[in-house]
């Protein structure tokens, strides 16, 4: 027996020491009055000494990890769930080792009211789990072993499981299952539930998932080591992320926490006639950076170092244009409207819009047709062109319009300044 009855003998009823220094606890077995063998148990009410096997039950379809008692060969009843759920992988395990998985226990015949016969009343010592692993092999030596089995899954199998915390669903329990046969003594269930898969196969996935966080480190280190080359060597933080598919963000803390910063490079001289010539014909910094080769930024030190000023940059990218475009055409179609006697109310019913914003490109269309006639809109887009504002320096909404109107010009008017 795993249990003699020495040792059951020291154990008493609801004994509190710590389960190390006890070999058991007693335990009464679940559903022995279902239990329906017909055959004679002794005298009714008189307690008898018994042995006892404990057998796994994974296609028991209310618990997978069910541990169920059998007496001469009868089912009698069940232990209790939650240790079930802790031992069934043990038990199974000697069961695989061809050892049968005896206790010891007392046992007597009671007459049920409600069944209407004798039923048995049924206590056996359950073992500790200490008494489980002398029998065992280690479970952490039996997990490397079982690194064999994650290397022999299909890449589509380990993809899943990582895929799901490196834990196991009844769909990737099922074909572990399919390995059984090479490993044969690792006391995996008869049927593919997650859940009685024994915990060597758990602490294999835990070490599975610790390999995997190594090489996604290593991995990323030796990103953040390329990262730091290109930079070193004249790239942007910019240009570095979209090389090496990494955020910018990791790249500057990478450079923080290695004390290096962005190496500038300066354009040629060349380059910088390129720059004044292009901005004297009147170019913006995005259609100069284009044509030149540089960034915007370049662009920008290039004309500060010759005091010059140029056309902002925002508003002449394809899209900007396309959407500053579609809004001089939409007050256009406003002030034609309203030239052709429709009211505001009408205008905005026929374009489906609010009478607000009818307004609004009302005053707009006749601007864009023809700037002079609002002269403090114009002067106003005017100083703020020519004070190179951006976006974020605009004090005032007023400015900020501005700015947009300078843009919109420039696409119109060209010689509005």
């Amino acid at each position: 027996m795993l249990v003699s009855w020495k040792q059951a003998d020291g154990v008493e009823p609801y004994d509190d020491r710590p389960f190390d220094e006890i070999a058991g606890s007693w335990s009464f077995v679940r559903g022995t009055e279902y239990e329906q063998s017909g055959q004679s148990r002794g005298y009714s009410g008189t307690i008898y000494k018994g042995e006892f096997e404990l057998v796994p039950e994974p296609g028991n379809p209310h618990d997978h990890t069910a541990l169920a008692v059998d007496m001469n060969g009868d089912r009698i009843g069940y232990l209790g769930a939650r240790y079930a759920a802790h031992h069934h992988w043990r038990v199974r395990s000697l069961n695989v080792l061809g050892q049968r998985v005896m206790v010891p226990g007392y046992y007597r015949s009671t007459f049920d009211p409600v069944a209407e016969r004798d039923c048995l009343e049924v206590v056996v010592l359950q073992p500790s789990s200490h008494i489980y692993n002398a029998k065992l092999e280690d479970q952490e030596a039996q997990a490397q072993r079982l690194g064999g089995l994650w290397a022999a899954l299909s890449d589509e199998v380990r993809e899943r499981i990582s895929g799901d915390g490196f834990h196991l669903t009844d769909a990737t329990a099922k074909e572990i299952l399919e390995l059984q046969e090479q490993f044969p003594d690792v006391g995996l269930p008869t049927l593919p539930y997650a859940d009685a898969m024994p915990r060597p196969v758990q602490l294999m996935l835990r070490n599975a998932r610790h390999e995997w966080h190594a090489v996604m480190r290593r991995q990323a280190r030796e990103l953040d080591a390329q990262a730091l080359e290109l930079i070193r060597g004249g790239s942007s933080v910019r240009d570095a992320s979209q090389e090496l598919a990494i955020s910018e963000t990791r790249i500057r803390k990478v450079m923080k926490e290695a004390g290096v910063t962005t190496l500038r490079k300066r354009i040629d001289e060349s380059q910088d006639e390129m720059v004044v010539a292009l901005a004297e014909k009147g170019r913006s910094k995005a259609v100069i950076a284009e044509e030149v080769g540089i960034s915007v930024s370049a662009v920008s030190s290039a004309l500060r170092r010759r005091g010059i000023t140029t056309q902002n940059s925002s508003g002449l990218n394809e899209w900007s244009r396309a959407s500053m475009l579609q809004r001089v055409a939409d007050c256009h179609d406003v002030v034609s409207l309203q030239v052709e006697g429709k009211t505001r109310a009408e205008i905005a019913t026929q374009l489906g819009v609010s009478v607000e914003t009818v307004k609004k490109r009302l005053s707009d269309g006749r601007f864009f047709d023809d700037p002079e006639v609002n002269l403090q809109r114009l002067n106003l887009a005017r100083s703020v062109r020519q004070r190179s504002l951006t976006q974020s320096q605009c004090a005032t909404v007023g400015e900020q319009r501005a700015l947009t109107d300078g843009n919109v010009l420039d696409l119109i008017h060209p010689e509005w300044l």
